[in-house]
C-alpha cells in the first residue's frame, strides 16, 4: 500500500467524480478516492468516513456536499481496518450501519436532482 501513495489516483477515480456523483463508497483501503478527488477539484469540501463511523453520518445523503466512506478503513489508521468475518460483524451490529448502506442505494443526492 506504501506505493498507492506515491501513485497518481488511476484516471477512472477522477472521472468518476467528474460525473457529478455524490459520493463514493469503497473497500480500498488506499488513499485514490480522496486523491482523485482533490485532483478533481482542488481544495472543495467534502466529508470522509471510515465504516466504523459511518451511522454518523447517514445526515450526509442529504446534504449538498459530496463524500467518501472508506468502508475497509484508512490504511494510515488501523483501528479502522476491517479485515476478518469478525471485524465485519462489529460493524454489521453498529446501529445505523446498515441503515446507511441501505440509504445510499435508495437515496438521490440533492446536486444531482438540481442537474
Amino acid at each position: 500500500l506504501a506505493k498507492a501513495n506515491e501513485l497518481d489516483p488511476p484516471l477512472p477515480w477522477k472521472r468518476l467524480w467528474k460525473l457529478g456523483i455524490g459520493g463514493i463508497l469503497t473497500l480500498n483501503l488506499d488513499r485514490f478516492a480522496a486523491r482523485s478527488f482533490a485532483d478533481a477539484f482542488g481544495a472543495h469540501a467534502y466529508h470522509e468516513f471510515s465504516g466504523r463511523d459511518i451511522a454518523k453520518h447517514l445526515r450526509i445523503l442529504k446534504s449538498p456536499h459530496q463524500f467518501i466512506g472508506n468502508l475497509h478503513g484508512i490504511e494510515q489508521d488501523a483501528d479502522t481496518w476491517v479485515f476478518t468475518h469478525a471485524d465485519m460483524q462489529k460493524l454489521l451490529n453498529l446501529p445505523g450501519y446498515k441503515e446507511f448502506i441501505c440509504s445510499c442505494f435508495v437515496s438521490v443526492h440533492p446536486h444531482l436532482l438540481a442537474a
